[in-house]
């Protein structure tokens, strides 16, 4: 990867849109479908659950995934989790933001600093700062969403 500061591009979104892909089909054997991303021009359309992660260093912004309870419900008994506690849904949810913004991490390298992760239930109270990228997705009869409002630090 370039080292240069810059914006996000198509190539760069592709690297989260491959690691939610990646993620589902590794942990449910199942396939996600990945909609077309977008960028937002207006509210964010946040599920039940938020895992919210911040993004510092070259990069600066966050990254979430939110998700109604049963999509995090089904991925827990996935991993074989039995207690579908608040406190585990929050854990799960914050996990898989986690995982997905871990993976951009090592495709962006060590100046693509996250944060750990914080697990909400409804709409994150942090600001946008820009016009995020949205990546719809939808698995069994569920929709979540990945977003992503990085930019270069200037």
């Amino acid at each position: 990867m370039n080292t240069t500061q810059h914006d996000f591009d198509h190539k760069d979104l592709c690297v989260f849109i491959d690691a939610l892909t990646h993620y589902f089909r590794q942990l449910t054997r199942e396939d996600a479908d990945v909609l077309p991303s977008y960028l937002s021009l207006h509210e964010i359309p946040v599920q039940e659950y938020t895992g919210l992660i911040g993004i510092s260093g070259q990069y600066h912004g966050q990254v979430y995934f939110s998700a109604p309870s049963a999509l995090l419900r089904h991925l827990m008994l996935a991993q074989g989790e039995t207690q579908l506690t608040e406190a585990n849904l929050l854990d799960q949810v914050g996990e898989v933001a986690n995982t997905l913004a871990g993976n951009a991490r090592s495709y962006f390298g060590e100046r693509f600093i996250i944060s750990t992760p914080r697990a909400l239930r409804g709409e994150p109270q942090t600001a946008i700062a820009s016009r995020p990228f949205i990546i719809p997705l939808s698995w069994k009869k569920y929709n979540a969403l990945l977003v992503v409002d990085v930019h270069s630090a200037s």
